[in-house]
């Protein structure tokens, strides 16, 4: 089964544009991938609301106005946007439909929101436009997307300026390069074209897009060369304006430099010279998009001076049809344009700059030919369908993957840092292979106050949370304990890889001791209150996840006595180690490197001390960064008057790499270092290194790397002097092994997979209705036992009158509901929601379209679960709904949730045609697989001796059986028409066999009717095959029926029928071949049928016989087969999501 993708667009065919054009365009080509669902606005009454094009289906909302783009948010919370149930949704544009999809991810928050970015109206208009309302509803579309794409890194930006933090990356619009290639020129508009050279833009008339400053610059290109003419191609609120532009005036002391469009300067003044450039500027207005190369193919240059840009496709197309092409620095235009060499730049605004670039390029062919060749290349390379299609496929294939991993880091880029590196590195590497992944970073809220900041990252995790299948923290404290609340809360596995130790920190940095992490956790410590709160909280964070992961066994080893951990909770996920290598030709200058943040525990001023005493003197110690031990430092430094220690401030990450490949020492004394990037980063750039003995990284590095006792100035200084005089780069290439971080990203990958297991199967949601279930031994649990087998898991929760614990049996898990009706929905869903958390595919499945059903919708919403709804009742009956106030609400809930239901399951052929003739639901939404009955028992039961003896005296015997509800069975209809019945023929008995509310009042109407001896009451019986055989007759007088099991039971016990209109009338019991057939509620009819089989003995014998021969051949008759077609409609069910 494909994947279905709903694509949210304001406007599609036959209102085509540039978003327009590229979602055709990718749909067309990934079509046999993914199942494409446009949502769009209608705009035209004589369009279709439901519509295909290309092979891609269009859903038009909408009354068929130009306001129908307001309305689309209203559309999908009122529509039926969950059948079928799509896999991702994808918002196009700042628009109306992005809000749209948004408000649906926001009921949806397990289908993933990926957000393409097409804007061009500029920053103004985005900031303020509407009194603000443009700005909130992107943030709003902001906060709700998974992943942005957009089509400019310009606009990519602008989505990071707005607040987004996620995921996305940058695929252009692209080009049919075939359809603008110029190679044969068919020149249909030569007879325009004369001998003149032609400059053309195509664009929409708007001041965005800068044709007035076009128009300005053609009368100066026209000093130069008079020869020249310019098309417009392009319609728009602006052209009046422009064609009045064009018909240049007298200069009147107005600015030259007036950028109005109604007037414009001309240094011309002669009358002649005005016709001349009015006649030269022809406005073609709109042209079909397939006529364009046409025009393009006739034209010399192709300029555009815009004035903001989203991407600007139609310089692409340009290019594509041989123009050089001239631009703006705006926007995504700079992603297409590299100045000289594949267009020319030009000032905004500055219609001089742009004559001289268009006679530039007039002038210089050759120069403007290879600029269009360069041009090519770089389309072939990044703007061809074919290759965007393909960088689609793999953004959709990505956010529909089944493992969504959310990773909680301390630092993200552009923040500097190792966990930040860390986490965009092994990001990159899990997209690459096919997970889905969210980084929320607490980098960004550092900017607040110490608890704001904590909790603005906790509401941040939350939300994220909610999609993901394993929550990944680098740290085991600050991001680490909100990590494991939220793991706790939402039952979601969470992996923490613990690298530093705050608490070991957070103790050296108070006390100033000079103590290393193993002297810490083996040595009794002087904790602080504050200390005590974090070991209880740090402790309380590795207790709770499912798998802790160290770069070494040296800190595995620490950690886990310290904290009394489970041995096989942890694990080993050895660092990066990247070869770089020197670069050829470097010098390396007299310097000592360090570089980190300034705290003490970083040994600084030992190391301070022990480059004074290595009597180095050529060399210069330089200490890189900055942090709250700075000034001290400093200070230290001016205090001692040691000279040749410098203080640099903290640089990004390739400078600083520079700055270690061009050390002769690097050097890392600290107390302890858990797993030092920055010594695996001096090893691949070939640098000499010293690095603490206390480290994890020791395990690697073996005796050939230079380690120092951190606590020992003189080991300090003798190991910086023995590098210093040695050239010792051969030796230290040998210590680490490369390692590199897709080999990292698999070793993570690895660990997943093992705590969240194997990707699971199907797992069943049934929110039941008979409580029976709880029952040992009940007839519905030992269905749903077998019903339950092959699935991986198979919940049943069911409102019970009775606290019951939760029971399991197999791969069928029951979940009783204990509380007051009311409160027992809220509690169902709560539970639901709480299971489908868990991974997996799930079909949620209600057994009634009732309150039970209501909530089976509202968790297919919230997780993008298929929902199956069963219909059990012929709620459209009109006798159901006229019942009661109750039967019409629930009627009201049935018109609402069938449209919504993935699947429908019904029990007659009566349900499904109702459905369908009421525009409900469609033929291939509905299976019809009737409720089972083992009719083996009713075929071979004999008759009931105590019952034959009970009623041996009676000539005519009636039976019927049923639920006591008045309104649905209508019994009291046969008891009034037995007091007719029994004073023509007193020897009449009627058997009413059930339990119910109507109990007490059926009892009283056979009292007043005197009929004491000719109708009596019996309780439910076990024993019903061989009771039906001592009678003569079954009767069903319901109002109503979904199908009628009791009536396969008679049947199967050779009775002949006589039922209304209701059920499997029509289906299995025919009027007149095997059962006899009344409209519902006719009393008169009821009755002539009644004494019609009273008198004709041989008709009953007949019917009879019809009856247990038509059940013979009704499908499913075995329990096995029955269990199969069962389970195959729950998995065309799952196949729908």
């Amino acid at each position: 089964m494909k994947p279905k993708v709903f694509v949210f667009t304001t406007s599609y065919h036959p209102f085509i544009g540039g978003a327009e054009i590229a979602i055709a365009e990718v749909c067309r080509r990934l079509k046999d991938r993914f199942d494409f669902y446009i949502v769009t606005s209608r705009f035209k009454k004589d369009l279709p609301r439901e519509d295909s094009y290309q092979g891609v289906k269009i859903i038009r909302a909408g009354f068929g106005s130009r306001f129908d783009k307001y309305l689309l948010p209203f559309w999908c919370l009122t529509s039926n946007l969950d059948t079928p149930c799509p896999s991702a949704v994808v918002g196009v544009d700042i628009s109306h439909a992005s809000v749209t999809a948004a408000i649906y991810k926001l009921f949806h928050p397990r289908i993933p929101f990926i957000l393409n970015i097409q804007y061009g109206e500029g920053d103004a208009r985005l900031a303020s436009g509407r009194f603000g309302a443009i700005n909130a509803a992107f943030r709003f579309i902001l906060w709700q997307a998974d992943y942005v794409t957009a089509i400019s890194t310009y606009l990519l930006n602008l989505a990071r300026s707005y607040g987004y933090r996620g995921p996305g990356e940058i695929i252009h619009n692209g080009v049919d390069a075939e359809k603008f290639r110029n190679d044969i020129r068919a020149n249909p508009h030569s007879y325009l074209r004369k001998s003149a050279s032609t400059i053309i833009t195509t664009s929409r008339l708007v001041p965005k897009n800068g044709i007035d400053i076009l128009i300005r610059a053609m009368a100066e290109v026209k000093k130069a060369i008079p020869n020249v003419q310019c098309w417009i191609i392009g319609d728009g609120p602006e052209r009046k304006n422009l064609e009045l532009q064009a018909i240049p005036r007298p200069q009147s002391g107005r600015d030259p430099g007036s950028k109005s469009l109604g007037t414009s300067y001309s240094p011309r003044s002669s009358s002649g010279g005005a016709g001349k450039l009015q006649a030269d500027i022809k406005f073609f207005g709109e042209i079909p998009h397939e006529k364009i190369p046409e025009y393009l193919h006739e034209a010399d240059v192709f300029v555009r001076p815009s004035r903001s840009e989203g991407m600007g496709i139609s310089f692409i197309e340009a290019l594509a049809a041989g123009l050089p092409i001239i631009g703006t620095a705006v926007g995504g235009i700079t992603d297409i344009i590299k100045d000289g060499a594949t267009g020319l730049f030009v000032k905004v605004d500055d219609h001089l700059d742009l004559a001289a670039k268009i006679r530039f390029l007039l002038d210089e062919k050759i120069l403007a030919q290879k600029m269009v060749e360069d041009g090519r290349r770089m389309i072939k390379e990044r703007f061809l369908w074919d290759v965007i299609a393909q960088k689609y496929q793999n953004v959709f294939s990505q956010n529909i993957a089944r493992t969504r991993l959310l990773i909680a880091t301390p630092l993200y880029p552009p923040q500097l840092g190792g966990p930040a590196l860390y986490a965009e590195n092994l990001s990159r590497e899990f997209r690459s292979q096919g997970l889905g992944v969210s980084v929320v970073s607490f980098g960004r809220f550092l900017k607040y106050p110490t608890l704001i900041r904590h909790l603005f990252y906790l509401l941040s995790l939350v939300k994220r949370a909610k999609n993901a299948d394993l929550i990944f923290s680098l740290d085991y404290f600050s991001v680490g304990a909100p990590a494991a609340l939220i793991s706790f809360l939402y039952k979601k596995p969470l992996v923490i890889r613990l690298e530093g130790d705050f608490l070991w920190e957070s103790f050296v940095e108070r006390t100033r001791n000079d103590v290393t992490l193993p002297q810490f956790y083996t040595l009794p410590m002087p904790l602080s209150w504050k200390e005590r709160v974090i070991k209880f909280i740090s402790s309380w964070v590795m207790h709770r996840a499912d798998a802790l992961v160290f770069s070494s066994d040296w800190r595995r080893k620490m950690v886990e006595q310290a904290y009394g951990l489970d041995k096989n909770k942890t694990a080993i996920v050895q660092n990066v180690q990247e070869q770089m290598g020197a670069s050829a030709g470097l010098t390396r200058k007299p310097v000592i490197l360090w570089a980190g943040r300034m705290l003490y525990l970083k040994n600084l001023y030992r190391l301070i001390r022990a480059f004074t005493k290595s009597g180095l003197r050529d060399y210069e110690l330089h200490l890189v960064g900055d942090g709250p031990e700075k000034e001290r430092l400093q200070e230290f430094v001016k205090e001692n008057k040691i000279s040749r220690v410098k203080f640099l401030t903290p640089v990004p990450h390739d400078p600083l790499l520079k700055k270690i490949q061009e050390a002769s020492v690097f050097l890392l004394p600290s107390f302890s270092d858990v797993g030092p990037n920055v010594i695996a980063e001096a090893w691949a750039l070939g640098t000499p290194f010293v690095m603490t003995q206390e480290s994890g990284l020791k395990e690697y590095v073996g005796d050939s790397a230079v380690l120092v006792n951190p606590l020992s100035e003189d080991d300090i200084a003798q190991k910086l002097v023995m590098l210093a005089k040695k050239d010792t780069v051969g030796t230290i290439k040998s210590v680490l092994t490369v390692r590199l971080w897709k080999e990292v990203a698999e070793d993570w990958i690895s660990l997943f997979k093992k705590i969240i297991g194997p990707p699971a199967g199907l797992n069943i949601l049934t929110i039941g209705t008979d409580e029976s279930i709880f029952q040992h031994n009940s007839p519905l649990r030992e269905r749903a036992q077998f019903y339950a087998e092959p699935f991986s898991s198979f919940h049943v929760l069911c409102r019970s009158h009775h606290k019951l614990p939760a029971m399991k049996e197999g791969t069928l898990v029951l979940r009783p509901i204990h509380s007051s009706k009311l409160l027992s929905w809220y509690l169902l869903y709560k539970e639901g929601a709480r299971l489908l958390q868990r991974r997996g595919r799930w079909v949620i499945s209600s057994e009634n379209p009732f309150e039970e059903g209501m909530v089976a919708w509202l968790l297919s919403r919230r997780f993008g679960q298929p929902f199956q709804l069963q219909v059990h009742t012929d709620i459209l009956s009109p006798w159901y709904r006229k019942a009661s106030l109750k039967e019409f609400t629930r009627y009201l809930m049935v018109k609402f949730l069938i449209p919504r239901a993935s699947r429908i399951r019904v029990v007659s052929e009566r349900i499904k045609s109702s459905l369908k003739e009421a525009g409900l639901a469609t033929e291939d939404k509905i299976t019809v697989l009737p409720i089972f009955t083992d009719i083996s028992k009713f075929l071979n039961s004999d008759r009931d001796p105590k019952t034959e003896e009970r009623f041996w005296d009676y000539e005519f015997k009636i039976v019927s059986v049923g639920r006591f509800v008045d309104k649905e069975k209508n019994f009291s209809m046969l008891i009034e028409l037995m007091r007719n019945l029994t004073k023509m023929y007193p020897k009449t008995l009627l058997v009413l066999v059930g339990d119910g509310p109507d109990r007490d009042n059926y009892r009283l109407q056979i009292r007043n009717y005197g009929l004491d001896k000719n109708v009596f009451i019996e309780p439910w019986r076990d024993d019903l095959p061989s009771f039906y055989k001592s009678f003569d007759l079954f009767v069903l007088s319901s109002n109503y029926e979904g199908w009628g099991r009791v009536i396969i039971e008679a049947m199967a016990a050779s009775l002949p029928i006589l039922m209304t209109d209701v059920g499997l009338a029509g289906e299995v019991v025919h009027n007149g071949e095997n059962g006899l057939v009344v409209p519902v509620g006719d009393k008169k009819q009821f009755l002539k049928a009644l004494l019609r089989l009273y008198q004709d003995k041989e008709l009953r014998s007949y019917l009879a016989h019809a009856a247990e021969e038509k059940i013979k051949q009704l499908p499913h008759r075995g329990w096995e087969s029955y269990v199969a077609a069962y389970q195959q409609v729950l998995r065309v069910c799952a196949s729908e999501g």
